[in-house]
């Protein structure tokens, strides 16, 4: 779970958010869980207004604010999300109400009731639903993300799919995707990302997988060709590296040793790239959090590269046969002798071999 969770509590009875939050973070301490953070709406017009800007991991409401009620609120925001949890804690409602809220969506019902128990079920109640949904809407990015890469025809369009959706499925403060050459040995940044921005990967050093004995991070992972959750960058590097790379917070991609500060990167997850059993490049992800990432974390990198490296192929496959036609009608043009139709022969049948 997150470090935090952010709730949108819609209640008009000031005493009583005070109490129900309090008991809240108890609890949360309690089990040891992760922080709550509450927002707090008078109104159901508030809070409708506030869901359009912000983004919560549970809402929790009344039902009768005022002269608004939470039926209302439920209904409206449901047309826009389906997978955000919406808990009613209600003094005012019946039977009816806890019917009508089921039938419109919400994920639990409960009535007010100041008693320990009551507090410890709608606490239980939001994680369980929290992270249900946020199994929901991982399974869902991953569909819109594999969706968006199979109709993509060039590398850029891929990468573009890559900055929208990975950084809303991992904390991602650095991404790089490397290419990597199985006869040079060497290492090549094609896309990264730093802190939300793109980086110029022109400036990026070419790597040599020999340089420090396939030892590094990701040198590791090319040469072995298995995937690497590292929970302590440092720690890795004391024990096994004698090189190492990494975005810096100015978007530099530098050789560093010794203890990162906090600005830097603290874990990181790599996964290979593969074309026909072959390591070709890898995916690295960073956050500046140590332990970021888990094994739940690797297992979806792991399950987004194999579409991912199909779409690769293809774009540049589709490339290169591109100016594969360009150079043949020049040829052709040209009025070609028999040496060069051999040459065209012998590079459709490497494009075979390769596809």
């Amino acid at each position: 779970m997150k470090d935090k969770l952010k709730l949108l509590h819609i209640e008009d009875d000031e005493d009583y958010v005070t109490i129900f939050q309090r008991k809240m973070r108890e609890i949360s301490r309690r089990e040891n869980d992760a922080e709550l953070v509450f927002e707090t709406a008078g109104l159901t017009s508030i809070a409708l207004s506030m869901v359009e800007s912000k983004k919560y991991d549970c809402i929790v409401t009344d039902h009768q604010l005022g002269n608004e009620f939470g039926l209302e609120f439920l209904k409206s925001f449901r047309q826009n999300d389906i997978l955000t949890p919406v808990i009613f804690v209600t003094g005012q409602g019946d039977e009816q109400v806890a019917r009508d809220a089921f039938l419109n969506g919400a994920n639990d019902y409960f009535s007010k009731d100041i008693s320990f128990f009551s507090f410890d079920k709608i606490y239980y109640s939001i994680i369980q639903h929290v992270n249900s949904s946020k199994d929901k809407m991982t399974l869902k990015l991953i569909q819109d993300f594999t969706s968006s890469i199979n109709l993509s025809s060039t590398a850029g369009e891929i990468y573009g799919a890559i900055y929208d959706y990975f950084p809303k499925l991992f904390p991602c403060e650095s991404l790089i995707v490397s290419s990597y050459d199985t006869e040079k040995k060497l290492i090549k940044a094609d896309f990264a990302i730093h802190d939300g921005t793109i980086v110029d990967t022109a400036k990026m050093p070419i790597l040599n997988l020999e340089a420090d004995s396939g030892e590094g991070m990701q040198s590791t992972v090319l040469r072995t060709g298995e995937p690497l959750l590292i929970p302590d960058i440092t720690e890795f590097t004391k024990k096994r590296c004698r090189q190492n790379y990494i975005i810096e917070s100015n978007g530099t991609y530098t050789e560093f040793s010794g203890e990162r500060d906090n600005e830097n990167s603290q874990s990181m997850m790599i996964v290979p790239m593969k074309s026909h059993g072959v390591v070709v490049g890898a995916i690295q992800i960073q956050s500046k959090k140590s332990e970021a990432y888990d094994v739940h974390d690797l297992n979806i990198l792991i399950s987004l590269i194999r579409p991912l490296e199909v779409a690769i192929k293809h774009a540049y496959m589709s490339s290169e046969n591109l100016d594969f036609l360009k150079e043949l009608r020049s040829m052709l043009s040209q009025g070609p002798k028999e040496k060069d139709l051999k040459a065209v022969v012998d590079r459709i049948d490497e494009r075979i071999s390769m596809s």
